[in-house]
């Protein structure tokens, strides 16, 4: 999302400020992002495009430090240290003192070529990873409850861009106060459990519905496996697909022109568009429903008996909410759209 007000930038600034933990053991892997112990404001309102290029910055002073420290010299000499060091980052977890098994039969090469290393290698990287999560992850939260809503309010989003069907307001109930609130549910595009350092970059947060985020995405590498950003100019993906009906069967009817576009193929399947759109069957029925009723030989019936009515004014009396659809506010706008031009206008 876009911060363009500046009174709501300095807000934010001040939040992160105020919040931002002073008290652990500080890293710099961040280089010019991050100074005196603290994200730079360059960090906080990054640009989407430029934030792929942080998380390889991250990366490589990680690895460049890990490196010239001589404590891990047999590690290093196996060809998965690289993506070894990588991947313990991304899915060690900070309350647990354990790795996966999964993870440690991936990299078992490396953890033979000296246990005692690769142990405090895991010491070393649990710590890095305590202090980017406790730190950033806990502002992100500081900057959820305080800015949410003035951030999706300056955005005008009002409905999930994964998946374009549902509203992304979240009630929660305050029991202190018995009151109610409102709150977005902020997806991390870059999921935070695994780069906790673009917790707080606005641009990496994603209003979304709570199918989408935490029952469909969860925790999916998107730096690795490439998917649209639906708030990105030319990659929302409803404005290339097409929906089709037949049978009573709802399709996505160009599937095949995304056969070479791996991203959008990605998108499709994470957020399963393609089954849960062929779902809403009830899109047909009111749409059949209405034309039923209201064949083109019936609209020339009441044309002749109201004979000022036109073709034009009485289609939009009738189809109203499809012909004027408000793609910004309207659940399942494009199938909306698509199946009242197959069952209406075709």
């Amino acid at each position: 999302m876009l911060v363009k007000d500046e009174d709501l930038k300095n807000s934010i600034l001040k939040t992160i400020e105020v919040n931002f933990s002073k008290n652990l053991k500080s890293f710099n892997f961040l280089g010019e992002y991050e100074v005196d112990n603290k994200p730079t404001k360059d960090l906080i309102f990054c640009s989407y495009k430029k934030l792929g290029s942080i998380i390889d910055v991250f990366f490589i002073s990680l690895l460049e430090q890990i490196k010239k420290n001589s404590t891990y010299h047999f590690l290093i000499k196996d060809d998965k240290f690289d993506q070894c060091v990588k991947d313990l980052f991304k899915y060690i977890t900070v309350k647990s003192n354990t790795v996966s098994k999964v993870l440690l039969k991936e990299y078992v090469s490396v953890k033979n070529r000296n246990n005692q290393q690769f142990e405090m290698l895991i010491i070393y990287i649990k710590s890095i990873k305590k202090y980017y999560s406790y730190n950033y992850i806990s502002c992100y939260t500081k900057l959820r409850n305080c800015h949410a809503p003035e951030i999706l309010d300056e955005n005008k989003i009002h409905l999930c861009p994964y998946c374009k069907r549902n509203y992304i307001n979240i009630v929660t109930i305050d029991k202190k106060k018995n009151d109610l609130h409102i709150k977005p549910d902020l997806d991390h595009y870059y999921a935070k459990a695994l780069y906790p350092f673009l917790a707080i970059s606005i641009e990496n947060l994603i209003p979304s519905c709570q199918t989408c985020n935490s029952r469909l995405k969860k925790e999916k590498d998107f730096y690795i496996e490439k998917h649209y950003q639906p708030l990105i100019k030319n990659e929302d993906i409803f404005e290339q697909i097409e929906f089709g009906y037949l049978d009573d069967q709802i399709y996505i009817k160009n599937l095949e022109d995304f056969k070479n576009n791996q991203k959008a193929k990605n998108t499709i399947e994470t957020f399963h568009i393609k089954e849960v759109y062929s779902s809403h069957h009830e899109v047909v029925f009111s749409l059949k429903n209405k034309y039923k009723r209201y064949t083109k030989a019936n609209r020339t019936q009441l044309k002749k008996l109201l004979p000022t009515l036109t073709e034009s004014v009485l289609l939009d009396i009738v189809f109203y909410e499809y012909r004027h659809i408000n793609k910004k506010t309207e659940p399942l706008y494009k199938l909306k759209k698509d199946l009242y031009k197959i069952i209406v206008e075709s």
